[in-house]
């Protein structure tokens, strides 16, 4: 396009007819490029679409994970807080058990 232009401007004596030549060509490669932009733009507004929705699902995906272990951090919670109690009971049944033992004769 800017070949044809400079050729437009190099060579003033054109004649009329050369010239409108030179701007119907000049017009037509504008209205491909034009229709290119235009088909570049809807490409990347599906694109776009296309990005944004898989964002959105893997935002919910993201949210659930943080859902399941903040339930997994309280159950963990819940069973250590219990460990002292268990270790105690079973310190307990030792106890009992030696005791038990060391009554029965050999």
């Amino acid at each position: 396009m800017l070949k044809l232009l400079q050729e437009m401007r190099a060579d003033a004596k054109r004649s009329d007819e050369q010239a409108r030549d030179h701007s119907g060509k000049l017009y037509h490669r504008l209205g491909l490029v034009e229709a290119e932009a235009k088909e570049f733009r809807q490409e990347t507004r599906d694109n776009f679409g296309k990005v944004f929705h898989r964002l959105g699902v893997l935002e919910t995906q993201m949210s659930d994970v943080r859902s399941r272990l903040g339930s997994l951090e309280r159950h963990m919670a819940a069973l250590l807080a219990a460990m002292p109690a268990v270790s105690e009971r079973i310190d307990k049944l030792e106890a009992r058990l030696a005791a038990l033992e060391a009554r029965v004769p050999d």
